[in-house]
C-alpha cells in the first residue's frame, strides 16, 4: 500500500502543477480610493465605489497579487465590471503596472459604451501579456450623476495569470 501511495501522490502533484494552469485574482472595488480632487465624490456600497457628484471623479484601486519566486509568471488578461449610468460620458479604466519606484511600465485603457439610468453591469476587458514583477493598479474615471440616485460604479476587477 505504501508503494502505491508513493507512486500516486507525486503523479497527482505533477498534474496539479501543470504549466497550463491559470490563477485568477479577484478584487472587490470597495478598496478603491479617490485621487486628489475627487475625495468628496466617492461613496461605497455593495456595488463597489461610486461617484455621487455631478462631475467626473477618479479612483485608484490597488491590485495586490502574489507571485512565485521562480519561473515566468505573467498576467494574461484582466477585466473590470462597472455600472455606467451616464449617457454623455463612459466609465474609463486604465490598467497599469509600475515598477517599485512608481514608474509606469505598462498601461492600457478600456471604456464602457452606452449606459444611462437603469443600465446593467458592463464588462471592460484588457488584453495583457506582462511579467508580474512590480505593482498593478486600476485607475478609473467615473462619470457624474445625471439623474438623482443613479450613480456610476466600479464594482469588481480580476486578473488572470499563467500560473
Amino acid at each position: 500500500m505504501k508503494k502505491f501511495i508513493a507512486a500516486v501522490v507525486p503523479l497527482g502533484l505533477a498534474l496539479v502543477a501543470s504549466s497550463s494552469d491559470a490563477r485568477t485574482f479577484t478584487f472587490p472595488q470597495t478598496g478603491c480610493r479617490p485621487i486628489l480632487g475627487s475625495a468628496g465624490c466617492i461613496d461605497y456600497s455593495q456595488y463597489g465605489a461610486h461617484n455621487v457628484c455631478g462631475g467626473t471623479a477618479t479612483v485608484e484601486c490597488p491590485l495586490s497579487v502574489s507571485y512565485p519566486t521562480s519561473g515566468s509568471f505573467s498576467v494574461t488578461s484582466a477585466a473590470y465590471f462597472a455600472y455606467d449610468r451616464n449617457t454623455a460620458s463612459d466609465v474609463s479604466c486604465t490598467l497599469q503596472r509600475t515598477d517599485f519606484s512608481g514608474a509606469v511600465l505598462f498601461s492600457t485603457t478600456v471604456n464602457t459604451s452606452g449606459g444611462g439610468v437603469g443600465s446593467g453591469v458592463q464588462t471592460g476587458t484588457f488584453t495583457v501579456s506582462q511579467n508580474i514583477n512590480g505593482y498593478w493598479r486600476l485607475r478609473c474615471d467615473l462619470p457624474g450623476v445625471q439623474t438623482a440616485g443613479w450613480f456610476s460604479h466600479i464594482s469588481n476587477t480580476y486578473l488572470i495569470s499563467n500560473e
